[in-house]
């Protein structure tokens, strides 16, 4: 009986093994696609408490531009600048670099392999009527704001399909379907710089 536990608990370790070996190449799959971009561009739906926001977001190294429905976040590297059409406000941010959100700082949204998480692949799940790569991430750092987060990849593509966060600060899931990734050709520079004069009668909130 002891022989035939003890061969159950290798090969249960075995497995687990084989599958934290296949999300670590699967993610970084994902990781060389992204970098291999330059700059690009993202389309997403994204979905919280049964309300969704739909939008998309361009990066440029550490820079970004999110448009979504009332709402552009412009990040120039240096600061970063939500502006609030509805409220007619613009509010001003230091980045955050451990940020992992999407609409918090989408240029590490994709970053799984950096020490954040750690990770098991889980197999194969239909979502959608199609068969995806499941991953499961756990935060490895108490800093870090994403307790947990499933990643499904395209199985054909590798790329990310869809990303489910389970955030403290909320207290709930929020789930970010990716629609489209696509690399961007000559980027538009002005994308990526908070320009005053467009925002006239705007009040303005620095907290850097």
């Amino acid at each position: 009986m002891k022989r035939l536990l003890l061969l159950l608990l290798i090969l249960c370790n075995g497995t687990l093994l084989m599958g934290d070996e296949r999300s670590d190449a699967l993610l970084k799959k994902v990781a060389d696609q992204i970098q291999s971009l330059g700059d690009y561009r993202v389309s997403f739906r994204t979905t919280v408490d049964g309300e969704s926001i739909e939008g998309e977001y361009y990066v440029s190294g550490e820079k970004y531009c999110i448009q979504a429905t009332g709402l552009e976040v412009i990040c120039d590297g240096s600061a970063k600048y939500e502006i609030s059409t509805t409220n007619r406000e613009v509010v001003i941010d230091p980045i955050d670099p451990e940020d992992r959100t999407i609409l918090g700082n989408p240029t590490r949204i994709f970053d799984f392999l950096d020490g954040s998480y750690t990770h098991t692949y889980v197999g194969d799940e239909t979502v959608k009527g199609e068969r995806m790569h499941r991953i499961e991430l756990q935060r490895a750092r108490p800093d870090q704001q994403t307790e947990k987060l499933t990643v499904f990849l395209d199985r054909t593509s590798g790329l990310p399909v869809e990303l489910i966060y389970y955030l403290d600060n909320i207290n709930t899931d929020a789930t970010v379907e990716i629609l489209s990734i696509e690399k961007m050709q000559n980027s538009d520079p002005a994308l990526f710089s908070f320009d005053r004069k467009k925002y006239r009668g705007y009040e303005v909130i620095d907290f850097r």
